[in-house]
């Protein structure tokens, strides 16, 4: 599949410790129905060389080295509504905080799954952070915007830096999940404010 065009993503920002990882890694695979994943990049150290790997099944053993690795990508092709779409999945790090990202490619998701109905799109990436935010309490903050990546803590998300995403879902104490919405769609096209 082609790995090219424009990406809405979705970052699951966590306080860094593995059970954590975990199970937002776990969730993600099983509300997207993936059972391997297709291939796997990661690196100890940014200035050597990445291990690269094909064809991965999804065990602890795997997940330990993810967690443990600076920086990681997994391609993962995957079925939804009989049709294929690709996301690939990147760890970001900042201070005590990680981030899971996935990388949606719009060109499978808008145009082949939702057929070019944006606010489906939008209804399909809502729906995915709401049912992991039901199994993992210990997140920080969950980012989704297009071609974003995880560069705030949440001390600068409630200071003001939410404008910076299309959508933004803070937990709050009651346990349910604040969104916060900026003037522009996920797809990258309509005007920022």
């Amino acid at each position: 599949m082609d790995k090219t065009g424009s990406t809405t993503n979705i970052g699951f920002v966590y306080e860094a410790n593995f059970q954590e990882f975990s199970d937002i890694i776990k969730l993600c695979f099983k509300y997207l129905n993936i059972s391997k994943i297709n291939e796997a990049n990661y690196t100890f150290d940014c200035e050597k060389e990445w291990v690269k790997l094909k064809e991965i099944s999804i065990s602890d053993e795997f997940l330990l080295k993810l967690y443990n690795a600076q920086m990681f990508n997994l391609n993962i092709e995957f079925t939804i509504n009989n049709k294929n779409a690709l996301v690939l999945i990147e760890k970001g790090i900042l201070l005590n905080n990680q981030a899971i990202v996935l990388c949606f490619y719009d060109k499978y998701m808008l145009e082949v799954i939702c057929n070019n109905d944006l606010q489906r799109y939008t209804e399909f990436c809502i729906n995915l952070i709401e049912d992991i935010f039901t199994s993992v309490k210990a997140l920080e903050y969950v980012f989704c915007d297009n071609n974003a990546y995880f560069k705030y803590s949440l001390a600068e998300i409630l200071g003001g830096k939410h404008n910076e995403y299309s959508l933004i879902f803070i937990p709050q104490k009651n346990n349910e999940l604040k969104m916060l919405k900026s003037s522009w769609e996920i797809d990258g096209f309509t005007e920022r404010g």
